[in-house]
């Protein structure tokens, strides 16, 4: 499994935001994609630290995105960040 663990532009939010995305070490054509959201008090690499879905992914073939979204609720905040279109 390859993971990786770092920062990104996002165009919705329009500033740089953490995100960590693995992927199986063999890709043969299409490849399902397994979007994991963190809860309240957590972010982007709770899943990797609280979980084996890293191991789970390689064994199944699919690849897991999981973005930073802060305390953000996933919403489009009326004055604040986009996190819902971002996501």
């Amino acid at each position: 499994m390859a993971t990786f663990e770092g920062t990104i532009y996002s165009d919705a939010l329009r500033m740089m935001t953490s995100i960590t995305v693995s992927i199986p070490q063999v890709v043969e054509g299409d490849m399902p994609v397994l979007y994991l959201l963190h809860g309240l008090s957590d972010n982007h690499s709770a899943w990797l630290r609280r979980s084996n879905v890293d191991l789970y992914a390689e064994k199944s073939g699919f690849a897991v995105v999981m973005p930073e979204v802060q305390r953000s609720f996933y919403t489009d905040m009326a004055y604040g960040l986009r996190y819902f279109t971002y996501i």
